[in-house]
């Protein structure tokens, strides 16, 4: 999986039947991406304020794996936008 914000790569389980289709994306952008297979594992808009990631960070293999999540949802309430 591919952070698109950084460039950084994680490795993460997917178990997921479903899957954004980019065409079906009102607002917002991708976020994050599967490397295997390109399907959408996150989206973000700035303009409603939000963020969603699907795939499980903590299959990781460290507990603070995908902590920047929780920084970046720190500053959408702190600072109004998505980082």
């Amino acid at each position: 999986m591919s952070d698109l914000a950084t460039g950084r790569v994680e490795i993460t389980a997917q178990n997921h039947n479903y899957a954004v289709v980019p065409d079906s994306l009102a607002r917002g952008v991708i976020s994050h991406v599967n490397l295997n297979d390109g399907v959408i594992e996150g989206i973000a808009s700035v303009e409603d304020r939000c963020f969603s990631v699907q795939y499980h960070p903590e299959a990781g293999p460290g507990p603070h794996d995908a902590w920047y999540l929780f920084d970046r949802f720190d500053a959408l309430l702190t600072s109004g936008g998505v980082r």
